[in-house]
Formats: C-alpha cells, sequence, structure tokens
C-alpha cells in the first residue's frame, strides 16, 4: 500500500507562491488562487504513475485518493480522479475470489436491506416524525420568492468563487442559521419576514413585532448560531464518515460565519445576546474569547474580542440581573464552533 503523507505535519500557515496567510483547511489561497499542496499533488501523481506502470493498481489508486483529499471538489483535477478512481473499482470486481451470481445472491441482499430498513424505520419512528416536522419547517422560507430569489444570487456569487458543491452548502448553512431565528420567534409568538438573502453578506430575517425582555432578544439572536452549528456538526459528521475534505471545508466555513454572528456589535447575533447579560458575565465571556483565541488561533476569535471590548468600555445597556443560561449558551456556542474552526477530520 502507498505510504501516506503526513498531512498533520505538513500543513502550511502561508501560501509558497504569494506568502498570503492561509486559513484553516484552506486548499486553494485567497490570494493567488494557486492550489495549497502543490507539491504533494505532484509527488503523489509521480507515485501513482509509478505504481500504475508496475502493475500495482491498487498502490496507485491510494495515491490518487490521498491526491483527492487535496483537492477542492469540484475542480478539474478532482472530478477527473474521482472519475478513474470510481472506474478502477468497477473494473476491479469481487476480490475474494468468488464469482458474483447476480440473480440469486442480488435478490437476497435487496430483501435482506429492505428488511433491515423497515425494522430501523419502525424503531426510530418517532424520531423520524419529528425529524419530518423539522424539515417541512425548514420548507416554509422556501414558499417566498423573495427567500429564492436573493437566495439564487447568492448561489451565483459564491459559484463563481468556489464551485456549485460549496456554493450549495454554504448558501444551506446560512439558510438553516437564519430558520434558527425565526423558530425561536414562532415560541414567543412574534411575526417574521422569510429570510431575505444579501448576495454575498450573509441574509436576515424582519420581525413585525418587538420582543418583550432583552432576554428574549438574547435568546432569539443566539438561535441563529446554535442552529448553524447543528449544520455545521452534521457537515464534520459526514467528513469524519467519507474522509472527504470537502465536508471539512463546508463544516469550517459555517462554523467561521456563525463565529462572525457572535461578534458582540451591532445587531449581530453577539450583541443581542450581550443585551441580557450583566458587566461580570461580559468580563467573564471577554475572557473565555481571550483564552480560546490563544488556545485555537483562530483570528475570528480576535474580532470578537475586540467587540468584547467595546461594550465594556463604552456601552451603557447592561442587564439588571444574571441570565445564566444565556452565558452558557453564548460560551458554549465559541467554544464548540471555535473547535470545529480549527480541527481537522482524522483520517483512517
Amino acid at each position: 500500500m502507498t505510504p501516506a503523507i503526513p498531512l498533520e505535519n505538513a500543513v502550511p500557515r502561508f501560501c509558497g507562491n504569494c506568502g498570503t496567510e492561509l486559513a484553516s483547511g484552506a486548499l486553494i489561497c485567497g490570494g493567488c488562487q494557486s492550489l495549497v499542496y502543490a507539491a504533494n499533488l505532484e509527488a503523489l501523481t509521480a507515485r501513482a504513475k509509478t505504481a500504475d506502470a508496475a502493475g500495482n493498481t491498487a498502490g496507485a489508486n491510494e495515491a490518487w485518493r490521498q491526491a483527492l483529499a487535496l483537492l477542492p471538489p469540484g475542480s478539474a483535477q478532482y472530478t477527473a480522479i474521482a472519475d478513474r478512481l470510481g472506474t478502477a473499482t468497477r473494473e476491479a470486481g469481487p476480490t475474494d475470489g468468488t464469482e458474483k451470481h447476480p440473480g440469486t445472491t442480488g435478490w437476497r441482499k435487496l430483501t435482506s436491506s429492505v428488511g433491515i430498513l423497515g425494522a430501523l424505520l419502525w424503531k426510530f419512528k418517532f424520531a423520524l416524525l419529528y425529524a419530518f416536522s423539522k424539515f417541512k419547517f425548514l420548507i416554509f422560507g422556501l414558499s417566498k420568492i423573495s427567500t429564492v430569489l436573493t437566495m439564487f444570487v447568492s448561489f451565483g456569487i459564491y459559484w463563481t468563487l468556489y464551485g456549485w458543491k460549496f456554493a450549495i452548502g454554504f448558501v444551506i448553512s446560512i439558510y438553516v442559521h437564519e430558520m434558527g431565528h425565526i423558530a425561536q420567534l414562532r415560541q414567543y409568538g412574534i411575526k417574521s419576514t422569510a429570510p431575505l438573502f444579501l448576495p454575498g453578506f450573509g441574509a436576515v430575517v424582519f420581525l413585525k413585532e418587538k420582543l418583550a425582555t432583552p432576554a428574549q432578544d438574547a435568546r432569539v439572536g443566539l438561535a441563529g448560531p446554535i442552529w448553524g452549528l447543528g449544520a455545521a456538526l452534521f457537515c464534520y459528521a459526514a467528513a469524519a464518515l467519507t474522509h472527504n475534505q470537502f465536508w471539512l471545508v463546508l463544516a469550517q466555513a459555517g462554523a467561521m460565519i456563525n463565529l462572525f454572528n457572535l461578534i458582540p456589535v451591532w445587531q449581530l447575533d453577539g450583541g443581542r445576546a450581550f443585551h441580557a447579560l450583566t458587566k461580570a458575565q461580559r468580563l467573564r465571556l471577554t475572557a473565555l474569547a481571550a483564552v480560546l483565541w490563544f488556545a485555537l488561533g483562530v483570528p475570528m476569535f480576535f474580532l470578537i474580542l475586540l467587540g468584547c471590548g467595546y461594550r465594556l468600555l463604552f456601552a451603557k445597556d447592561p442587564a439588571p440581573g444574571p441570565d445564566t443560561s444565556i452565558e452558557i449558551e453564548f460560551a458554549g456556542l465559541m467554544i464548540v464552533l471555535g473547535l470545529l474552526s480549527g480541527l481537522p477530520v482524522v483520517h483512517a
């Protein structure tokens, strides 16, 4: 088997071509658009061709799989290698020396799979019903023409910049975030518009009524990052299961945009949450942001730290009494989103 390139020991911080600082998990330099792991890809390509020439198909395929993890999904190189691996797998056939008998074995496998699927559906019927109800709620926003049109424009912008696969996932992540706000608003009986995308800048939801208390406003604000965290965790789980770099990039992008929303300024979600916190709570969250910035090295925490400092120095609206649950939610979101922004998938 072809030895794996130890990526965990070779993750560059700066582009070797133009010197631009690279985002965590980046596969393409944001400055010059060159491949971050170009040297690794050349070595893997040469190794695959050498193995192929020697008749070592397994070794060649392993090298191509390693190269696939270093290429941005949707690129021409990624598609070509994926097609090559798919063809090689189909041509290889069974590896245990047995002959396939599709007439008998195929029917038996199909019957077994249907039985197992039916048992699982029955066992988890309540969870499935709950998930279906949430899915119906998520579809709600797509019934509005303003949401669909602005979403389509945003998709086009992200497609141009990062490819269509990433664009779809990123737009859906933003949409889930906004629907989190709407779900919390519904719990309070507050009417709102469907999500309206601001192409290149995320999306917004407009309230048709005022919230009664700062605590309600804080919980509505934090509901967006909480739902956004759920979307990012889904992508991270997909990355861990499939070892596909695309899902990791999408998880980290989702985590980063939700971290951005926790900056406690203006109408961002973090700013709305800070309205319901006392000065002591704000101090603790400021200290946590500093610790996470130092420990994880995620640049977004520097912006959160600046926002916290600004609110401590100039804001005159601390809550009269502490709300522990809001502080815990804010802290938990910073920790988990920070980890998702900086940790790689552990490859088997």
